[in-house]
């Protein structure tokens, strides 16, 4: 006998069903989350946070607009995980070690990254945030970075906020080019900040020098 279908179910019933479709469908062609996972529809958003997940699930919905992954145990970042439709992505609080190269490089539409609270982050690479046009905001605070490497930078046009506090930076000079934001700057970070600031306003103060 095949089972009912919301046309079979009472009136209760069929609210019932097509609320847990609704809940369930989230634009890209997944008909469903990853296990332990929840998916919304308004924003499209999938929410992994608190799992205990050692890495980054599989079958991540494509059209997905915001990718709630924070606290966490996730050790590595892989390149093609994150579809293109990511706006906004939190990283925070895991124990992220390593990040492929190639891992943000197609996401056009990122405004948001936070990999901040990742004490096993200590080396990021030169290219690790190339091609990000649109983001807008970068967490990097509680890390383990003793610095930065030349050109990390270089592109994000759109940045706005970068936090970098409670690392091991000494210093830190920042040119992202012309435009908006940050773009129209260099900035230092001041020797006696002890690494505590963001990288608008804050602690930070204007001067020349290289660039990064």
């Amino acid at each position: 006998m095949l089972p009912p279908t919301a046309r079979d179910l009472p009136q209760g019933g069929r609210l019932a069903a097509l609320l847990l479709v609704v809940l369930a469908w989230v634009p890209g062609g997944a008909p469903a989350c990853p296990a332990l996972c929840t998916c919304y529809v308004s924003p499209p958003t999938v929410s992994c946070q608190a799992n205990n997940f050692s890495s980054v699930p599989a079958g991540l919905p494509p059209g997905a607009r915001r990718l709630f992954l924070q606290n966490n145990v996730i050790r590595a970042l892989r390149a093609g995980t994150f579809g293109p439709s990511t706006v906004t992505l939190w990283l925070y609080s895991n124990n992220i070690s390593s990040i492929q190269p190639g891992t943000f490089r197609h996401l056009p539409a990122l405004e948001e990254l936070d990999l901040g609270d990742n004490p096993h982050l200590r080396v990021l690479a030169p290219d690790t945030f190339h091609g990000l046009r649109r983001l807008q905001a970068l967490h990097l605070y509680r890390c383990q970075l003793a610095s930065l490497p030349s050109g990390i930078f270089r592109g994000l046009h759109s940045l706005q906020y970068l936090y970098l506090q409670e690392n091991g930076l000494l210093y830190l000079q920042v040119r992202l080019g012309s435009g908006r934001g940050l773009g129209q700057h260099r900035w230092r970070w001041p020797r006696g900040a002890g690494g505590k600031g963001l990288a608008v306003g804050g602690a930070l103060e204007q001067g020349g020098g290289g660039s990064l």
